[in-house]
């Protein structure tokens, strides 16, 4: 109890120190809680002309690590927070102070068992990267390879664990204090980033996404993933093989080096809606740290910490909100928030497309090629929000990801149109997820469900016309001619609606494995005719 205690003392102090508690002062529900602030903390002294968002940012670089990180996952939530806020955020980067490199060296030797000087045949002690979960060091095996060595920031656990514990205690405390600042859900917000950041602490997970990306683009000619030494590789410790290449953040460098900016752009666009759409997994932290260029124009891209997953309904409510607003078909971009099934079902859908349009009808005079739709999801999630439509955290991380993107290449390239490169993804992927091959690749996926399913289909029909045929009997009605004609017609189109299916199934299981044949032919006719037979027929 005596840390948190201390640490909300320190909080509270760097709060008052940058003057936030006088942004919620006219929102204090009790004066008397201003005087006793101003009793423990003083008054505060900050410049009076320095915007809100800026002092916030101060603010959380100087309460540390991972407060540091916190403002980066608030710089993803752009559902509930001002535009100025959220840019002001998306600049904090994780350039902090290393941690001494003895304890760097104690932690790998204790993690892999073995003397550092074993293992490695030189390793340099000033690290080239400190975040705020890890630091990277340059290394050479004793077999000559050049690595990088990632090794977690001690204590950073239970550091977590505190400041976590604190940031929800504060939070209740606000809510209570300024009762306003529920309109922007901290406790959710906290655990969105305690959840983001848990699976930071373990490098095994890191590994493993860095070793997918690495399998799935091997055969990619621009992008490229450091491949990972396992052997070496633990929950607190990894190795990977180091890359070379240009920072992309120095334009002028790459511009020396004659790398097409252009084609290295559209590259980097289409590579990440490959990954979100193809995929549904991609990479979420693509600040210029991690990516880094070579002469030939091919992208190494480090740092698989935060990634980001997208279901089969996510992509297609993105990919119909992303098409619609390249249309600029506006009415459609409400609808397909409707569809989504995320909305209340008291939602009023005319205002809901009155608001929609509000927000669009901006960007209508602005070329195609100059609208950010990063921004423009941004604040189409905020008028959801609302709404009351829950837009999932998924979205909310692809969204972000997106305006980094945006941002990063329009300062290689000014002139690139953004829409005209990420249109042929979408359409493409579009066509595939409603095409033959998506089929048979579904009932290839579905296949071992159906097999495991039909030995018992003949039983549960023998039971349904057992239990049909006992209430004919039972039922005195069920003696009349009419009602046994009736019964005799249930059953045998019944009796051929499951054939038609079996032979259904068949045909699909026959094309989905040799492809479409002869056999194939058979069994759709067949099927065909069983289920037809099958079909109600209109009285006369």
């Amino acid at each position: 109890m005596l840390p948190a205690l201390k640490r909300i003392w320190e909080i509270a102090r760097v709060i008052r120190r940058h003057g936030l508690d006088a942004e919620l002062d006219p929102h204090l529900r009790y004066p008397a809680a201003k005087v006793l602030l101003r009793m423990l903390f003083g008054r505060s002294k900050y410049d009076v002309d320095s915007p809100f968002a800026v002092r916030l940012r101060q603010a959380l670089q100087e309460l540390g690590p991972i407060f540091v990180k916190f403002g980066q996952s608030l710089s993803t939530r752009a559902d509930l927070f001002p535009s100025d806020l959220i840019q002001e955020m998306s600049i904090l980067q994780d350039q902090v102070p290393p941690f001494d490199s003895s304890e760097a060296r104690s932690i790998i030797e204790r993690s892999l068992g073995n003397p550092i000087n074993s293992v490695f045949q030189e390793f340099d002690d000033i690290s080239i990267a400190s975040a705020s979960v890890a630091q990277v060091h340059r290394a050479t095996l004793s077999g000559g390879e050049e690595v990088v060595v990632k090794v977690l920031r001690p204590g950073i656990a239970e550091q977590i664990d505190l400041d976590i514990k604190v940031m929800k205690l504060l939070a209740n405390v606000l809510e209570f204090l300024w009762p306003h600042t529920r309109n922007y859900r901290a406790k959710d917000v906290i655990q969105s980033y305690y959840d983001t950041l848990s699976d930071g602490l373990d490098l095994m997970v890191e590994a493993a996404n860095a070793n997918f990306f690495r399998k799935r683009f091997e055969n990619d000619e621009f992008l490229r993933v450091p491949g990972i030494y396992w052997n070496l590789t633990r929950t607190d410790v990894m190795v990977m093989e180091r890359v070379g290449g240009i920072p992309i953040r120095d334009v002028e460098e790459l511009k020396s080096a004659s790398v097409d900016l252009k084609k290295l752009t559209q590259n980097l666009v289409s590579s990440f809606f490959v990954q979100a759409f193809y995929d549904g997994f991609f990479h979420a932290d693509l600040h210029p740290g991690n990516l880094f260029v070579t002469e030939s124009g091919q992208l190494n891209i480090v740092d698989f910490g935060i990634m980001g997953s997208l279901t089969e309904q996510d992509r297609g409510y993105l990919a119909e909100n992303i098409t619609a607003i390249l249309r600029r078909d506006y009415k459609t971009v409400g609808e397909a928030h409707i569809r989504s099934g995320w909305t209340p079902p008291d939602i009023s859908i005319e205002k809901f497309e009155v608001r929609i349009r509000t927000v669009c009808e901006p960007f209508v005079g602005q070329p195609i090629g100059e609208v950010s739709f990063g921004l423009l999801m941004g604040r189409l999630f905020r008028i959801a929000r609302d709404f009351n439509i829950n837009i999932q955290p998924q979205l909310l991380m692809f969204q972000q990801t997106y305006v980094n993107l945006e941002g990063l290449t329009r300062s290689l390239d000014s002139e690139i149109d953004i829409a005209g490169t990420v249109r042929p993804v979408l359409e493409s992927w579009v066509r595939q997820r409603a095409g033959i091959a998506s089929l048979g690749s579904s009932i290839k996926s579905e296949a071992p469900h159906w097999i495991g399913a039909a030995p018992e289909i003949p039983r549960l029909v023998h039971s349904v016309l057992l239990h049909m045929h006992r209430n004919q009997i039972q039922n005195p009605a069920g003696r009349k001619q009419g009602a046994l004609n009736e019964f005799e017609n249930i059953y045998g189109k019944l009796f051929f609606g499951v054939l038609g299916a079996a032979l259904l199934t068949g045909a699909a299981l026959d094309w989905s494995w040799d492809g479409f044949g002869f056999s194939t032919f058979v069994l759709g006719i067949g099927s065909a005719i069983c289920l037809k037979m099958a079909w109600p027929q209109k009285r006369r």
